[in-house]
């Protein structure tokens, strides 16, 4: 397991077998270095001045939560609309980075916590409270905004959890403005539901907060990603594309987590995007539409899943999946259709991941791993493509961490489903040719 592998030795398994490519960021950014979290971050500003005119926001009649998300969205564009200055967008980021301290550093608060089940912890080890510490730590090694985006919406998920919280286990500090915001973002059904997990995520995604970081996110990958139009991107005619099309034209199914529609335009291929994409036709998610205007056009976003793993991942796919079957809302598959009908229907016998982080994105893996048992293929195989020393011990202790399945089944993952590494610089080398002289 975890062999290492030279680039002749891709090639010649993606060419002999049926095969799937998985890509993350780490693709685009090759193109272009907009797309790297720290400039991508570095530009959240000018998109927080943008969306502020150049956005819009519907919710369709008839569903059950729709007068609280329109209060939510109204209450919280309010707020944030009156952010003028990049310092105090900054200090919005920072007073959420202060309130991530008032959890981790408190351990009366971290117990009542996990004594109240507020804080899932799953099978293969990885909780909620978790993504709070990593937001921390990453504050502290750079600043507010070098924090991984996809990170801030747990914090919502905490504010409304401690709202709970009796006075001597925790107090909010109302100055902050990332809790005020939420808080006011936030509208309590009239009736008395159950306040539990499950209810509490449902809060989270209709806090108003969560949609104008949603908003913001993605509107940034798209705009100053220049997803657009990826032929503007600054190093699309440094290469050779003809080589890169090449190589993808030996996969028989492309799959990306990114947002933009850099592999449709290389291959012209019907590309699968798990985590959701950019569109000139209006879509609706859980009855919600959702967009950024620019140039006097109209880009949906509504299909885009941007969030920590337990909201956006998990439950927020899963409501989604099952709102799909209301004419009202758009057709969508979830991630696990999509690996199901690559991987176990299409039979294929290796997977290729480039340039994806794993952080976060623990269910790519957990799918590629039960799909791959699943298939008729006689020796499945795993190649994970790492940047640095870091990224390939993370993958292969996060890994091994994942297979916390059945006995039956975790024992046929060990046994089946062999796992090469190879370091994609040597990918970097061969397909991304200069056509400069």
């Amino acid at each position: 397991m975890f062999e290492s592998i030279l680039y002749d030795d891709l090639i010649r398994e993606i060419k002999n077998k049926t095969s799937t490519f998985i890509c993350g960021n780490g693709f685009s950014i090759n193109f272009d270095e907009r797309y790297s979290p720290s400039n991508l971050m570095s530009s959240l500003y000018s998109i927080h001045c943008h969306i502020k005119n150049f956005q819009y926001y519907n919710i369709a009649n008839g569903f059950r939560y729709r007068t609280e998300k329109l209060t939510n969205y109204k209450n919280a564009k309010q707020i944030t609309d009156n952010i003028n200055t990049s310092v105090e967008f900054e200090s919005f980021f920072y007073d959420a980075v202060i309130f991530a301290n008032s959890i981790v550093k408190n351990d009366k608060v971290i117990e009542w916590l996990n004594r109240n089940n507020y804080n899932t912890i799953l099978t293969f080890g990885l909780q909620q409270l978790d993504f709070v510490k990593k937001i921390v730590l990453q504050a502290n090694l750079g600043s507010a905004l070098s924090v991984n985006y996809e990170y801030w919406s747990v914090l919502i998920y905490y504010v409304l959890a401690l709202r709970k919280a009796p006075d001597e286990i925790y107090q909010f500090d109302y100055k902050n403005k990332f809790v005020s915001a939420v808080l006011a973002s936030n509208t309590d059904s009239k009736t008395n539901e159950e306040f539990n997990r499950t209810a509490l995520l449902l809060k989270v995604a209709n806090n108003g907060v969560y949609t104008y970081l949603h908003l913001l996110f993605s509107s940034n990958i798209i705009l100053n990603g220049d997803s657009l139009n990826v032929r503007q991107l600054k190093r699309w005619n440094s290469y050779d594309i003809s080589k890169i099309k090449e190589f993808f034209l030996c996969f028989n199914y492309l799959m990306t987590t990114n947002y933009d529609l850099l592999l449709e335009k290389i291959t012209s291929k019907n590309i699968y995007h798990l985590h959701g994409s950019f569109s000139r036709n209006p879509k609706r998610v859980l009855y919600e539409s959702l967009g950024v205007i620019y140039n006097a056009k109209k880009y949906d976003l509504s299909t885009i899943v941007i969030g920590d793993y337990f909201l956006a991942k998990s439950f927020y796919q899963v409501a989604a999946k099952v709102a799909s079957n209301n004419k009202i809302n758009t057709k969508i598959d979830a991630y696990d259709d999509m690996m199901k009908e690559a991987i176990r229907i299409g039979n294929t016998d290796v997977v290729v991941v480039f340039g994806l982080g794993i952080d976060n994105d623990y269910h790519i893996l957990r799918s590629i791993q039960i799909e791959m048992v699943q298939n008729k293929c006689n020796n499945p195989n795993i190649i994970y493509c790492y940047y640095s020393d870091q990224d390939r011990n993370d993958f292969i202790n996060l890994y091994k961490k994942c297979i916390t399945y059945s006995p039956e089944l975790s024992n046929h993952i060990l046994d089946k489903v062999s796992v090469s590494i190879i370091d994609s610089k040597e990918i970097i080398k061969n397909l991304f040719v200069s056509t400069e002289k």
